[in-house]
């Protein structure tokens, strides 16, 4: 629910249940945007139908994996084509070359607390790093290979702390 405003194109405050989130939609529907919504809707059903097609259709397997990339050169050839931001759709604008800036220089002297984020810190860690193992041994089971949590937990260790140098999230293994 918290994608709606980009699908309905205003802005929808954020609300921590499902009640309020609506009522917040049905506050301000006069603002609209159906050009928006139109892009929107048929992007995702085109994604939609797209894997579709690959799950029906063991030859167009491919399909399924070439969806987000054709959703998105296509968007990116109507833009250009129809100039969508004029015309009332808003688009991301330019997008950064190159990785973002260095931020490693930053780190030090750490402005909160330590001992407040610790314990966030180090619970975050843990989920992360079982939903990582679970889904490692889903797949070493179901593709037949031995599974390493030593090696995992430095994997993802060394991920993280090099994606922390330019501003990426913390990355995990991953349910979906």
């Amino acid at each position: 629910m918290s994608q709606v405003k980009y699908i309905f194109g205003y802005d929808v405050p954020r609300a921590d249940v499902l009640h309020e989130v609506i009522h917040y939609i049905l506050e301000d529907i006069q603002h609209f945007n159906y050009k928006t919504f139109l892009v929107g809707m048929i992007s995702i059903l085109a994604l939609v139908a797209m894997k579709n097609i690959g799950k029906s259709y063991p030859q167009f397997k491919w399909v399924r994996a070439a969806g987000p990339l054709t959703v998105c050169v296509v968007s990116i050839i109507l833009n250009v084509i129809f100039d969508l931001e004029s015309n009332g759709v808003p688009v991301v604008g330019t997008i950064p070359k190159g990785l973002p800036t260095f931020t490693a220089d930053k780190w030090l002297p750490i402005a909160v607390e330590v001992d407040k984020l610790m314990l966030v810190v180090i619970s975050i860690t843990i989920v992360g790093f079982m939903e990582s193992i679970a889904i490692g041994k889903q797949l070493a089971s179901k593709h037949k290979y031995e599974l390493d949590s030593s090696l995992e937990l430095i994997g993802l260790g060394m991920a993280n702390f090099c994606g922390a140098i330019f501003h990426s999230y913390p990355v995990t293994g991953s349910f979906s």
